[in-house]
């Protein structure tokens, strides 16, 4: 696009020029806006002249018009033209929204977002160029639009497959909270990102927006609960692939996980909250019991039945560092606990240090494991109390070396 005057104002006739040779199908010439479809559209952007002389129907009916002309040729136009033209035509929203309808500047951007994603995967470099210049172009002229634009990018990412454009999850939950969103607002635009993150980098990366999504169902009503059922679902079955997730006590603590285990629960639901509840604090012959009592359970909830054994020998073997309260394991012992070979406990141990589930060294000619710390696998309410009972101790021990060291006489 060339000569286009960002300060005229002849702001709409500059995009009908510019869509002419489009809409009519014919070479650009100056006077091509005065016939055909580009004509009628040209009579619309007359309309839009900015000093409140026409009609807050015949604003709204010709800023629509433009920009649904502008998304109908998009496809058409070359890339380099594309931002100038949605630029054009958000100076011309901003120029000829009505002061009394402040909020029609909101409904054309979001018209403009969704004709951009209405065709995701054509040149979607360019198209992400002016979803951005969009939100931040809106969020200039008025914060409150920044959610809606937001939720919008997201859902362009997801369609196009753009991978690498979404905000952390971090940045995404300060900004909802800076900009007063609603709880709807939020659960509404971390379920959009975790669609997104689920499609564009797998579950691992979804898990976060997922947890936000649970964490923010909390003091909701059942209602609110069952609709955010499949979150929950997807997360659980989610944590119990994941190859390094394995504190899984927050998560089943949430009530819209537990509601997947209540009355009447659907067996894919009540099967996904049982067996996250033996991933918690559960032990192999509780796994086993499990599949036994429901043998297509896991293929059923998409778990692998060799990895999910694998994760509860880990798990096993945490168990026992807590519960034996010895710093040196047997080779026996492990084998026995773990249900493992002798001659595989030396692996389990190094998966487990890999995992950062313990420290430990082993010393082959003993046959034993020195472990000198293990994840705890819960983390509650009697855990944080020996914790700060531990801190206590810690204080008074180092407030006595402090006496001792202020009252011993100095050495002149």
């Amino acid at each position: 696009m060339v000569l286009i005057d960002l300060t005229s104002s002849g702001f709409a006739t500059e995009l009908v020029a510019f869509l002419a040779p489009y809409l009519n199908g014919e070479p650009a010439s100056e006077d091509l806006i005065t016939r055909g479809p580009a004509a009628k559209l040209a009579a619309l952007a007359a309309k839009l002249g900015g000093d409140g002389a026409s009609p807050a129907g015949e604003v709204d009916a010709s800023l629509k018009a433009l920009v649904a002309a502008l998304v109908a040729h998009t496809s058409a136009m070359p890339a380099e033209d594309m931002l100038a033209a949605y630029t054009l035509m958000w100076e011309i929203v901003l120029t000829s929204t009505p002061s009394d309808q402040p909020q029609l500047a909101l409904e054309v951007a979001k018209q403009m977002a969704a004709g951009l994603t209405s065709t995701p995967t054509d040149r979607p470099t360019a198209r992400l160029a002016v979803m951005a210049m969009l939100y931040d172009a809106a969020g200039k002229a008025n914060p409150a639009w920044r959610y809606e634009l937001l939720v919008a990018y997201v859902d362009f990412l997801r369609a196009s497959g753009h991978a690498g454009g979404l905000p952390a999850p971090a940045d995404v939950e300060r900004w909802l909270s800076v900009w007063g969103c609603s709880r709807e607002e939020r659960l509404r635009a971390y379920d959009a990102c975790a669609q997104c993150a689920r499609k564009l980098a797998g579950e691992e990366a979804a898990q976060q927006w997922w947890l936000l999504v649970l964490r923010e169902c909390e003091g909701t009503d059942a209602a609110q609960l069952a609709r955010h059922k499949p979150s929950a679902l997807a997360a659980v079955c989610a944590a119990i692939r994941s190859p390094s997730q394995f504190q899984l006590d927050e998560l089943a603590a949430l009530a819209a996980v537990r509601q997947l285990g209540g009355a009447g629960a659907e067996p894919s639901h009540a099967d996904a909250a049982r067996l996250l509840g033996v991933f918690v604090s559960g032990s192999l012959a509780d796994l086993a019991a499990f599949q036994k009592e429901r043998p297509a359970a896991l293929a059923e909830l998409g778990i692998d039945g060799g990895a999910a054994r694998r994760k509860m020998q880990l798990l096993s073997l945490v168990t026992l560092a807590h519960d034996a309260g010895a710093v040196e394991l047997p080779f026996a012992r492990v084998a026995g606990a773990c249900e493992v070979a002798l001659d595989e406990v030396e692996e389990l141990v190094f998966d487990a240090i890999g995992a950062a589930l313990v420290d430990a060294r082993i010393d082959e000619v003993r046959s034993v494991v020195v472990v000198s710390r293990a994840l705890r696998r819960t983390f509650g309410p009697a855990e944080w109390r020996a914790l700060h009972a531990q801190l206590g101790q810690w204080r008074s021990t180092i407030q006595a070396v402090v006496e001792v060291v202020g009252s011993a006489p100095v050495a002149v």
